[in-house]
C-alpha cells in the first residue's frame, strides 16, 4: 500500500493528522457556506460537495501561502501581546475578504491605473483601511457589504473560534488555522461576492433603463445602486468572460 497522503492545505500544521486538518477544513466550509448566504453576502455552495483531497491539491499552490502571509502578518502584530481580541480577528477577516474581491477586479480597471498589490501593514489592517482595486462603484458596494461581512465573521466566532479557544488542548496550533481558516473562507467570499456582482450587473443591463446624456446608467449591485458608465460596462462584460473561463477550466 503507498503512503497515505498529507493533507494540511498549504497552510494548517503539517505534523497534525490529515483526518484532523481534514475535519476542520469540512467544519470551516460548512460555516462558511451557511453563514455568507444567510447573511446576504453570496452563495458558495457549489463548493459544499468539492472533494477534500481536491481541494488540499488546489489550495497547497497558492492560496494556502498567501492565507499562511496574512495570518502571519497579524501574529507578527500580536507579538508579546497576551490577549487575542476577536475584534482585531475580525479586521483580518474583512481584510481577507478584500483581497478576494481584488484577485480579478482589476480587470475593471483602466491599465494605466492598475498598481502592485501587496500585503498591507497590520496597522492599515487593524484601522480597516483595505485597498479595493476597482473602480468607485465596486469600493462604494464593498464598503456598503462589510457589516454584512462582519457578521459572517461572527459566525466564525461563535462556532468555531471560542469553542477551540476555551477547550484545553495540547495543540498549540489548533486556534490559529482555525484563525487561518476562516481567512480562508473570507477570501473565497470575496471571489464569489464580485462574480454575483457582476453576474447582477450583466443581467440587468438589458433592464437598465434609458442612458444620460454621459452614457451613464444606474445598476443594482447587491445592497447598493451604482452609477456605471458604459466603458465600465465593457470591462463588466470582460470580468464576466474570465469567470466563465475558470469555470471551465
Amino acid at each position: 500500500m503507498g503512503e497515505s497522503k498529507e493533507i494540511n492545505f498549504g497552510f494548517m500544521f503539517p505534523k497534525r493528522d490529515s483526518r484532523s486538518n481534514s475535519d476542520m477544513f469540512v467544519r470551516l466550509r460548512s460555516v462558511a457556506i451557511d453563514s455568507f448566504e444567510s447573511n446576504g453576502v453570496c452563495t458558495l455552495q457549489t463548493l459544499a460537495d468539492d472533494a477534500v483531497d481536491m481541494s488540499h491539491d488546489v489550495l497547497a499552490k497558492d492560496v494556502g501561502r498567501l492565507i499562511c502571509g496574512v495570518r502571519n502578518v497579524y501574529y507578527r502584530w500580536l507579538g508579546e501581546r497576551t490577549t487575542i481580541r476577536f475584534l482585531d480577528l475580525q479586521s483580518f477577516f474583512l481584510y481577507s475578504f478584500t483581497l478576494g474581491v481584488n484577485r480579478f477586479s482589476s480587470i475593471l480597471l483602466d491599465p494605466a491605473d492598475i498598481a502592485d498589490l501587496h500585503l498591507i501593514p497590520s496597522e492599515e489592517i487593524l484601522s480597516r483601511h483595505f485597498p479595493i482595486r476597482g473602480p468607485e462603484w465596486l469600493t462604494n458596494a464593498a464598503n456598503a457589504e462589510m457589516r454584512s461581512v462582519e457578521d459572517v465573521f461572527c459566525d466564525f466566532q461563535n462556532e468555531l473560534l471560542v469553542p477551540i479557544g476555551k477547550t484545553p488542548s495540547a495543540d498549540n496550533r489548533l486556534f490559529p488555522d482555525a484563525f487561518a481558516g476562516a481567512l480562508l473562507w473570507a477570501y473565497f467570499g470575496g471571489i464569489y461576492w464580485l462574480e454575483e456582482c457582476v453576474d447582477q450587473i450583466c443581467n440587468c443591463i438589458s433592464l437598465a433603463g434609458t442612458l444620460d446624456d454621459y452614457g451613464v446608467a444606474r445598476y443594482q449591485v447587491k445592497k447598493t445602486m451604482q452609477l456605471i458608465e458604459n466603458e465600465d460596462i465593457q470591462r463588466v462584460l470582460a470580468l464576466r468572460d474570465v469567470y466563465r473561463r475558470e469555470q471551465e477550466d
